[in-house]
């Protein structure tokens, strides 16, 4: 059920990159971003949370931290253990299968999953007040 969910959320996204994008544009490459940020802002507002709990107040150690940790952790678990769920050549021809209203519907569904990811960042560190 979980690899399901999954893929029904990278063929969202695939949808949103796929009418976002120009043509030529490398899709996993994209792709790859767009669940990232999904991903990375949850993450990082709990990293946030935490460490500002624990009495932390300087902002560039975090970022210190944040950059290598997306780079050399985040994206390469996505890498291993997301995209690989499903190909390109499966999105795609899903993509084709799919009626037009339906993409536009998926296109603004991961503009909304974009927004939602964002504003969860700003809530979690808003939530440090009740604290």
């Amino acid at each position: 059920m979980i690899k399901s969910f999954i893929k029904q959320w990278l063929f969202v996204n695939y949808c949103g990159q796929k009418i976002g994008q120009f043509k030529g544009a490398d899709l996993s490459g994209t792709l790859l971003n767009v669940m990232n940020v999904n991903i990375s802002f949850i993450i990082y507002g709990i990293f946030l949370d935490i460490y500002i709990l624990l009495g932390f107040r300087n902002f560039i150690v975090i970022a210190v931290i944040a950059i290598p940790f997306e780079f050399l952790v985040t994206r390469k678990l996505i890498k291993r253990y997301i995209m690989p769920l499903i190909s390109l050549k499966e999105l795609n021809d899903l993509y084709n299968l799919t009626p037009r209203w339906k993409r536009i519907f998926y296109f603004i569904l991961a503009i909304i999953i974009l927004l939602c990811s964002v504003l969860s960042f700003f809530l979690l560190i808003i939530s440090l007040k009740f604290f």
